[in-house]
Parts: C-alpha cells; structure tokens; sequence
C-alpha cells in the first residue's frame, strides 16, 4: 500500500499526537481522539445552497421509495465533499484551498456523485417493482434498441427463439405498443413488388427500464435479456 492516503493511515499513530500542520490533536479525557469540526469556503457554501434547494424541489414531487432515498441522498452530498476534502488533503493535492475549510472543488465532487446516485436510483428501483410481463416487455424493448430501434415480425423470429412463430413475435410487438413503447410502421412494396409489411419502431432510445412516454433511462444492460449470436445454428446455445 503506497498511495499517500494508505501512508497517513498506516503511520498515523507515527506523527506523536501532530497533525501534519504541526498541531495538536484533539483528544478527550480518556485519551481518545475527538472528531474535528470543518467548514465550507463561501464557494462550496454556494454551491451546497444550490444543491440542497434544487434537491428539495425534487423531493417535492416525488413518493414512495423514492422519497425516502431522496432524503438520504441530501447529506450525501456533503459526506461525500468531506471524503474528497480528506483524500485530497493525503494526497498532498496542491489545488486544496485549506486543511480546515472543504473548498468547492470538493463539494461539487461530492454533488457530482450524489446526482449519480439519484439518477441509479431512479433507473434501479423501478426494475426492483415490475411484473414479469414489464420484464419482458424491457427486455424486448432493449434487444430492438440493440438493433437499430426497429424490428420486423419476421428479424424477431430470426432473433430470439423466444418468438420463433409469426403469431407469438406479432403479439409481443403489439403489447410493446399497447404499452406505449413504439408503433408499427408500414413499409410499402419495393420497386419489384411483393407484399407489403410493416415494422415496429421505439419511440426513442434509452428504453432501459420504462415505457419512454413515462420517463427516459440510460445505462441498463440486463443479463436476461442477452441473446445468443445471430449466426449460431439453431444445435448451441441458446438465450441467457
């Protein structure tokens, strides 16, 4: 363990009750270290108001599971700018404005990455409360998105052996626009002439978790809904 945030763990009890800034600790009575106090420059105290009123206003509209992860994720912010601000303080980073103050390189690190955690909660919680049939349904969804946006009854046979009849991929591309996912397009007779077919065509992209005319969602791979390779023979293996 080399890094500089290993070493002042490491040798911490090495420093004779001095703090790298030659000061001594606080300690309590029975000889135990007491927790030290930091402030915010006026920066990061600036870009904490920002945050913690625009987090409320989100607060606001929301319920549930949501809600109750929406009033965790408030403090986050700050704790983790606090981790930052002593990370960057080990590491010798000479950006740090003071040991004593986080700065707002910190807290808008630490704001960075509570935003995450809202947006993997948003994406996380409704997968944790579907239906086996909106399971399915995403999962058709993110395969046709793999492919392009669009599918015809007959690449979905090709696709996934799951609908291998005419019927049953037709049904499920009628339930994905019964549930607001796309809609089917028709493809007129080509130049040499033939029958007339049509397509099914998502809305919009990023179809991870919801229909998209609920809400967007990015960033979802499901293992369920992996297919094997196109070119394999119908003998190896088959879907995840």
């Amino acid at each position: 363990m080399s890094s500089p945030l290993a070493s002042a763990v490491l040798h911490a009890g090495s420093l004779s009750n001095l703090d790298r800034a030659g000061r001594p600790w606080q300690a309590s009575g029975d000889g135990n270290l007491c927790p030290v106090v930091l402030g915010l420059t006026r920066d990061a105290t600036a870009a904490w108001t920002e945050f913690y009123n625009c987090h409320a206003e989100e607060q606001n509209d929301l319920s549930g599971d949501l809600s109750a992860a929406w009033s965790k994720l408030e403090e986050y912010a700050a704790r983790l700018a606090l981790v930052i601000h002593c990370v960057r303080w080990a590491a010798d980073d000479p950006d740090l404005e003071s040991p004593d103050a986080i700065d707002a390189d910190s807290m808008k690190a630490g704001i960075v990455l509570a935003e995450w955690f809202k947006a993997e909660a948003r994406r996380v919680y409704p997968l944790l409360s579907e239906s086996d049939d909106d399971r399915e349904d995403r999962q058709l969804a993110d395969w046709i998105e793999r492919k392009g946006g669009s599918t015809t009854i007959r690449k979905l046979q090709q696709g996934r052996r799951k609908y291998k009849l005419s019927g049953q991929a037709e049904a499920a591309l009628s339930e994905l626009v019964s549930g607001g996912w796309g809609e089917w397009h028709d493809i007129p007779s080509g130049s040499k002439g033939g029958r007339p077919s049509r397509e099914f065509r998502l809305y919009k992209p990023s179809t991870s978790t919801q229909p998209p005319k609920t809400r967007d969602s990015e960033g979802c791979v499901d293992v369920d809904s992996v297919d094997a390779p196109e070119t394999q023979r119908d003998g190896e293996w088959g879907e995840l």
